[in-house]
């Protein structure tokens, strides 16, 4: 709707939902109307603007019973070269440009003459929210250059619907990457700035449906190229005397407490062997006649006696210690070796073998994309690649899992920046379809450039990866703020509504049964929804919600 400012200038405004895009070259978005929400539910709006003045801010502020549990945040755009494959031909664009990317807080911002400027809001509703529809007063105030303010009041009815968000069952990794903010704070590894930042982002990460967190009992031998390393950010405390070892765990107790308070209910550990083919041993740091040394890595076999023995030495103490500390054989992973190939199937044979037997009952998981392993029993808990789910599907893991890198072939989920919002949100109900327990992702806050051969960029510059590699939002799902805390992004925020989409259809599944939700969600569709074949158009979302309120509150379900 347009607004007359001052001397002919006038503003253009839209309330729209969370699954549009706002780019700055273009401005005509379709109004929502309305929101809807559950009890315990995180939800959001957009508050689009443009103007033809060339000197005008915004103030967004709120009114009404649910304005004390709302925060605003301005979209800020961010540049990138690569925003999605041109090969895919399910995106929103592929050149580059400016994307709506990060959440920066703030009630006010500077809008560009002739670009479209958004406000994002999220509402956290309590559980103990009074169900019914609400009011929720916006007031937009322009500040013209030179003229007086201009004050613009809207109203948005939210409905709250009688039903409460039950907790989350899958479990959610999502690698974090604590080098990545050492490098950026320029903070000490385990002074206490390290320690209070990596709360932060825990914390974060709790918030958003990531549970289990990659914990670097050593640096972690991911993303680097060979013969390279990562900064040494490593848990555990190690001394060498000979061929003894001795291991201390002071740290890595103070990351589980740290963790745990955060919210965070599941830890796995660094991977054991390095990357795309466990050739070689991770980086291990220990002291040794009064020096720090690297005891492992590139040069040294993943083979070595040494390092066998070293294993053995050290699951013998650190089983022990989780155990005394509440971690057991369902709280945590261990990870060998990511995203291995089928030419390494020997290796990865041999290297199984030699785990396995010191981690009795503990599960191993990998992102893996060949059946094989699985077959031969090499792993019980495969975490699979998106693009070969099919394959496992007549398998029987004792665990679920699900992954994506920079897949898009046949329309699969992902979050690129140049993709719809809508192929990132529909992943809770391809978790909840696909029966899956845990979903597994590589880039909560990977700041380096490809294999970690570049560790000083700035992140809020380079959001391809300094333009090497194609997996543009697949790398961070936060960055970093001025004040040790991380600053979302719009693709995180829809990533965790879609974590909340699957804890709704799960709670739905316990009044009407599981055929009963699979019919809902098909209902109305030419099709069965698949990875492949999904609804692409943002109101069967908001319809889909809408339905499952109807049958909660036909059955009495989800209240508290």
């Amino acid at each position: 709707m347009k607004y007359a400012l001052h001397a002919g200038i006038d503003a253009e405004i839209a309330v729209v939902g969370s699954l549009e895009k706002i780019f700055p070259d273009r401005r005509d978005y379709p109004d929502i109307g309305r929101l809807d929400a559950f009890r315990g539910e995180r939800t959001h709006f957009q508050v689009v603007v443009f103007t033809s003045d060339p000197f005008v801010s915004v103030e967004l502020g709120l009114s009404g019973p649910l304005a004390g549990y709302a925060a605003v945040h301005e979209v800020v755009y961010l540049p990138c070269l690569a925003p999605a494959s041109p090969e895919d031909p399910d995106v929103l664009r592929s050149s580059g440009g400016l994307f709506p990317g990060a959440l920066a807080p703030g009630r006010r911002m500077e809008l560009q003459v002739g670009c479209s400027g958004a406000f994002w809001v999220t509402v956290n509703i309590p559980e103990n929210c009074r169900p019914g529809t609400a009011e929720l007063g916006l007031k937009l105030t322009f500040f013209p250059y030179r003229s007086p303010a201009v004050p613009v009041k809207l109203t948005l009815p939210v409905t709250v619907y009688d039903a409460v968000l039950p907790p989350q069952k899958l479990a959610c990794e999502m690698w974090f990457h604590g080098d990545c903010l050492l490098n950026y704070y320029r903070v000490g590894c385990w002074s206490e700035r390290c320690w209070e930042i990596f709360g932060n982002y825990f914390r974060d990460m709790a918030l958003h449906g990531v549970d289990t967190l990659l914990t670097p009992l050593w640096p972690l031998p991911l993303d680097t190229a060979p013969g390279g390393t990562r900064p040494p950010v490593q848990l555990l405390d190690i001394r060498k005397t000979g061929e003894k070892y001795t291991f201390r765990f002071h740290r890595l107790r103070r990351w589980i407490d740290t963790a745990r308070r955060a919210g965070i209910r599941k830890f796995s550990f660094s991977h054991l062997f390095t990357q795309w083919g466990l050739c070689a041993t991770p980086r291990i740091i220990a002291r040794e006649d009064g020096e720090d040394r690297e005891i492992f890595g590139w040069h040294v076999p993943a083979d070595s006696p040494e390092y066998a023995a070293f294993l053995r030495r050290l699951f013998a103490r650190l089983i022990p210690f989780l155990r005394r500390n509440g971690l057991t054989e369902k709280d945590v992973y261990f990870h060998l070796s990511d995203e291995p190939g089928e030419d390494h199937l020997e290796q990865y044979r041999k290297c199984s073998a030699l785990v396995r037997p010191l981690l009795p009952g503990f599960k191993i998981l990998d992102a893996l994309s060949h059946v094989s392993f699985f077959d031969e029993g090499l792993i019980e808990c495969p975490v699979v690649n998106e693009s070969r789910i099919e394959d496992f599907l007549d398998r029987t893991p004792r665990e679920r899992w699900l992954y994506y890198c920079g897949e898009w072939q046949d329309h699969v989920p992902n979050r690129k920046l140049g993709m719809f919002s809508v192929r990132n949100r529909i992943l809770g109900v391809i978790l909840y379809l696909y029966r899956m327990d845990g979903f597994l992702e590589w880039g909560y806050n990977f700041w380096f450039s490809q294999e970690s051969r570049q560790q000083d960029l700035d992140p809020w510059s380079f959001r391809d990866i300094h333009r090497i590699f194609g997996n543009n939002g697949g790398a961070f799902a936060v960055l970093p703020g001025r004040d040790g805390s991380p600053v979302s992004t719009v693709h995180f925020e829809v990533f965790a509504d879609a974590l909340q989409d699957l804890r709704l259809l799960q709670l739905l599944e316990t009044a009407v049964g599981r055929e009963k939700v699979v019919e809902l969600l098909n209902g109305g569709l030419s099709r069965p929804i698949t990875i492949h074949d999904w609804p692409h158009d943002p109101a069967w979302f908001f319809d889909l919600r809408k339905r499952i309120a109807e049958r909660l509150l036909r059955n009495g379900a989800g209240r508290r």
